[in-house]
């Protein structure tokens, strides 16, 4: 869905989508067979975010439904150095309001004080949103 530069450009793991040759290629089923456990979250976005992009990116053409650089196009933000812009949590408001994005990631919500008056402005445009691409399959009051 979204990428990032930190580090190295690659892929944020969250939500990938793969055509069916890569899924069943032997490079992929190695890839995520050798996969550990990491306890830290910076250690786990080098090793298998950026590795996965870097790995599969040498033969396939990999891109970001949302891209970073496509996104910071078309708003003004200047917050941050590109290379440590983490979309969903420092764009989470245009990526909602004018991109459609459909996710809020977990780490979000651990950080929602931080942002509480703005995100409750925007979470009435997101829940009509929700609504009208959703039609209300998933109980949005389950969210914590």
């Amino acid at each position: 869905m979204t990428d990032s530069l930190h580090f190295h450009p690659h892929l944020q793991s969250y939500f990938l989508y793969c055509k069916k040759t890569v899924i069943n290629s032997q490079e992929f089923t190695r890839f995520f067979s050798e996969v550990e456990v990491l306890e830290f979250k910076m250690a786990i976005i080098k090793k298998y975010e950026v590795g996965f992009s870097q790995s599969f990116g040498r033969r396939l053409r990999l891109s970001a439904l949302y891209s970073l650089e496509s996104i910071l196009n078309q708003i003004h933000y200047h917050d941050r150095p590109k290379n440590w812009i983490d979309a969903t949590t420092c764009l989470w408001k245009p990526l909602l309001t004018e991109f459609n994005f459909p996710f809020l990631k977990k780490t979000f919500n651990k950080k929602r004080d931080k942002y509480r008056r703005s995100f409750r402005d925007t979470c009435e445009k997101w829940f009509k949103l929700y609504c009208r691409y959703a039609g209300g399959v998933y109980d949005v009051y389950l969210i914590p």
